[in-house]
């Protein structure tokens, strides 16, 4: 089950911290991305030094790039701050960080960051869950 807090998802690594879940995440912002006809800017992807961020980060841009969705993939880790400058930098309308940020070690997540480099607000992530709710469906 995907379910956000603070701007993001967390979960525990190999319980709910999977490559499917990630997958099924960035598949509901693709859909969110594609129903709102910003297609055509790319989505800015970071990942911090936490077991499986570079990896799960690489698991999130097949699934933009398999929705014809650009993306500009930060190649090493990078403190989610960064990741939501660069964001704010190349005017995208979204930007994820692979983290799990202030949590303990066995969690990883996805933090979302929007235009401007700001944290996604509930509406936004309430409206990824309902994407992906219909594809469970």
């Amino acid at each position: 089950m995907i379910k956000f807090g603070t701007g993001g998802w967390r979960a525990v690594i190999g319980d709910g911290f999977t490559k499917a879940n990630i997958q099924l995440l960035v598949q509901g912002l693709c859909d969110k991305i594609i129903a709102s006809g910003v297609q055509h800017k790319p989505v800015i992807i970071g990942y911090d030094r936490r077991f499986l961020s570079d990896i799960g980060a690489k698991w999130a841009a097949e699934v933009f790039c398999g929705n014809s969705i650009g993306v500009h993939f930060i190649y090493r880790n990078s403190p989610t701050p960064l990741i939501m400058f660069q964001v704010k930098q190349e005017k995208a309308y979204y930007g994820i960080a692979v983290t799990a940020s202030h949590n303990p070690a066995i969690y990883n997540g996805v933090k979302l960051g929007t235009q401007g480099g700001r944290d996604a607000s509930l509406e936004v992530t309430d409206e990824i869950v309902r994407y992906i709710e219909k594809m469970k469906k």
